[in-house]
């Protein structure tokens, strides 16, 4: 007997399919609403890396988040505090500025703004705005300086900084020193490298951690985690330098003496020229610029206890050479003065703001710990006279 064949029910097959796809439509919604929120999140990570920490897209001037111990080694006269230089997420020295920051000052230029043997409350820089907070309580003053650029990479600088950094209302540039050393090769290679401009001018350019902040603050982080605790944070050693290079100054034979200067004509010409281009990126930007001459040590009467605490001067990159040459302090003296004297005919001409700083100076060897380099008196010396120039302008001082 065959039994009778019974066709299951549609509605009994088709109820769990149904429920099943139900479930799947339900959860697929979940899971995109999933991958939503994370996005966002992430988005959101990277927007706050960007604007807080650091944007791995921009150039900045010094490497965000970096930190130097800095060691006078008890060889710096007038130097006594050793202390750590740690940069902000614009790129410069000291703390970033603060919603309620006005104005904000940027000030450029090189080691002598940098004052990189200096704690950040002793720099001149900040003594600006420690001497202008009696009338204008919420400003600051950011340090934008690098040691070993000019004022044409200032040029390269300046574009870069105000993409990110929030409203400057003044601009100060030091400069001179550094583009007479620059222009004759002192302390410079005879050969400027390939590529030296922009990687001398900036410390940290365009994706070098690539395109996320996010992922690159990850590798920071781990890199961080997997370093030894007791790992020291890089380290210099300035007083060691200085008298590496005071010792090669003291040893240096008639021979390699060089106490004239070629023709400066030339490289005067490009230093107004340079000054000029500054003056028109500040216009164009919509923020007044302060130009500050280069103060140094040198004079026609020095001791020669202020002659032993000299180095600079040697020609080329190799200062311990025997062969190597060397400008005498008279000569170095002359070039400095031609630049200053420079920056202060474009001042008369241009009817530029400029303050004299090495007018100032003049005299005064407790102002420096070498040839120009500021002790801490000549750093506090010269943030009161730019801090009295800018308060001349000022509404309300």
């Amino acid at each position: 007997m065959v039994s009778p064949v019974f066709d299951e029910p549609r509605s009994a097959v088709s109820q769990p399919s149904s429920s099943i796809w139900r479930r799947l439509k339900a959860s697929r919604r979940e899971v995109l609403l999933s991958f939503a929120c994370l996005a966002a999140a992430i988005l959101a990570l990277e927007w706050l890396c960007r604007q807080f920490i650091f944007d791995p897209t921009a150039a900045y001037i010094l490497t965000p988040g970096w930190s130097i111990a800095v060691h006078h080694n008890n060889l710096l006269p007038r130097v006594h505090e050793d202390h750590v230089i740690t940069i902000n997420n614009l790129g410069g020295r000291g703390e970033a500025p603060t919603a309620f920051s006005t104005p904000r000052i940027a000030v450029f230029g090189s080691s002598t703004v940098q004052d990189w043997v200096l704690p950040e409350r002793q720099t001149w820089v900040q003594q600006v705005g420690q001497n202008l907070r009696s009338c204008i309580p919420h400003v600051w003053t950011g340090n934008f300086g690098k040691a070993g650029v000019n004022a044409r990479q200032h040029l390269l600088q300046l574009p870069e900084v105000v993409k990110y950094a929030p409203r400057i209302d003044m601009f100060i540039v030091l400069l001179g020193g550094t583009d007479f050393l620059f222009d004759l090769h002192i302390h410079h290679p005879l050969v400027t490298p390939e590529g030296w401009w922009r990687k001398q001018a900036l410390m940290y350019d365009h994706y070098d951690e690539g395109h996320s902040a996010l992922l690159a603050l990850v590798q920071r982080l781990y890199k961080s985690w997997s370093r030894a605790a007791t790992e020291p944070i890089p380290t210099s050693d300035f007083g060691d330098y200085e008298k590496a290079l005071r010792d090669a100054h003291a040893k240096v034979t008639d021979r390699q003496w060089v106490d004239e200067l070629p023709d400066l004509s030339s490289h005067l010409d490009t230093y107004r020229q340079t000054i000029s281009r500054l003056k028109e990126f500040a216009d164009t930007y919509g923020a007044p610029i302060v130009f500050v001459t280069q103060p140094y040590v040198w004079s026609k009467t020095m001791s020669e206890s202020t002659r032993r605490e000299l180095f600079a001067g040697f020609i080329g990159g190799d200062f311990q050479s025997p062969d190597v040459k060397w400008y005498t302090s008279d000569a170095l003296m002359a070039g400095f003065s031609a630049y200053n004297a420079t920056l202060l005919d474009k001042c008369r001409t241009d009817g530029l703001s400029c303050v004299d700083a090495a007018r100032l100076f003049e005299g005064h060897k407790d102002y420096f710990f070498d040839d120009f380099h500021f002790s801490p008196e000549g750093a506090a010396a010269l943030g009161a006279m730019v801090a009295e120039h800018v308060k001349k302008g000022w509404p309300g001082c």
